[in-house]
């Protein structure tokens, strides 16, 4: 089943999905040397491996890149900077060393669930819808316009 580019009125379309999928490459080489050098103190020779991994990605596939999760990663890290921030302040300005681990640790608590709720909201609601939507988007390879068909 084909379906209209509502831009420029070409057929020549794909799913978003496909386009995505189609742009991506695994990269995995293994490149040996050998080499001589004649210097200073004589002649020395040298011998290398080198492995390469990674991915090889086209203009295309950027744009047409899926919606992500949220990391639950992140919030820990950035409870664990907050909470530093705090103490770092808590110190500054108080020297009641009680105090500092107190609210340190309610900081650090307080920022880590809220965003962990943030985190679970967007990944079980929202992320979601989003996806359905990016499942349901075409793409046009004459001009690049991306589209919902019926719209």
């Amino acid at each position: 089943m084909s379906y209209e580019c509502p831009h420029c009125k070409s057929e020549n379309t794909n799913k978003l999905s496909i386009s995505y999928e189609n742009g991506l490459t695994q990269v995995k080489t293994r490149t040996a040397g050998i080499g001589g050098l004649l210097g200073l103190f004589g002649p020395a020779i040298g011998v290398g491996l080198v492995r390469t991994r990674g991915t090889h990605q086209t203009g295309t596939s950027l744009r047409a890149t899926p919606p992500r999760k949220k990391s639950f990663i992140k919030p820990f890290i950035l409870s664990f900077i907050v909470g530093c921030l705090a103490n770092l302040a808590i110190a500054f300005y108080s020297a009641s060393a009680a105090l500092k681990g107190n609210v340190t640790t309610e900081v650090f608590l307080l920022v880590l669930s809220v965003y962990l709720f943030y985190t679970w909201h967007f990944n079980s609601r929202v992320w979601p819808k989003q996806m359905a939507a990016w499942n349901g988007l075409f793409i046009c390879n004459r001009c690049g316009e991306t589209f919902t068909p019926g719209r």
